[in-house]
């Protein structure tokens, strides 16, 4: 084998290992691990427990940005995407960011790229998986944002998963 097939299935490993160790946390842990993401990225953490959909914010150049990290066992639904937009907005949120460990679903996916999605309003959004992360595939994901710091970003996402 040569080193980039087995460097590939050590980071599938890992991304097994995050995903199983995230999903089997209850949801206070869960919460927590949101936290320490937002503030890696040197944000700003909402409170425990309900939180509107919006786990955090992070001010880029005067421009608010809102997060959301669900570690849950399945694909982010549409509900929950144009949730977090519609909570983000009341937020003064101007993007955002949705971290999960099994990306969007079928339909989320199909709502951001409709009109329904549009007409409210521009509101860029990057959904970055575990995986994305692990593999450093988040670099390209987060320049949907347009931001200059996307790479800074995604280098602190690349240490929050570390605890």
């Amino acid at each position: 084998m040569d080193g980039k097939t087995d460097t590939s299935k050590q980071m599938n490993a890992i991304t097994y290992y995050y995903s199983k160790s995230f999903e089997s946390k209850d949801s206070k842990e869960k919460q927590k691990i949101g936290q320490r993401i937002v503030e890696a990225l040197e944000g700003n953490p909402g409170p425990l427990g309900p939180d509107g959909g919006i786990d955090g914010f992070i001010k880029i150049k005067n421009i608010i940005y809102a997060f959301q990290v669900k570690l849950s066992n399945r694909p982010i639904s549409r509900d929950v995407v144009s949730a977090f937009k519609v909570h983000a907005l009341g937020k003064n949120a101007l993007g955002g960011i949705i971290i999960s460990i099994h990306g969007l679903s079928s339909a989320a996916k199909k709502y951001l790229d409709s009109e329904e999605y549009s007409k409210s309003g521009k509101f860029p959004l990057a959904n970055l998986t575990i995986n994305d992360i692990i593999m450093n595939f988040h670099y390209e994901k987060l320049r949907i944002l347009s931001l200059d710091e996307s790479d800074v970003l995604a280098q602190r996402l690349n240490h929050s998963l570390i605890e």
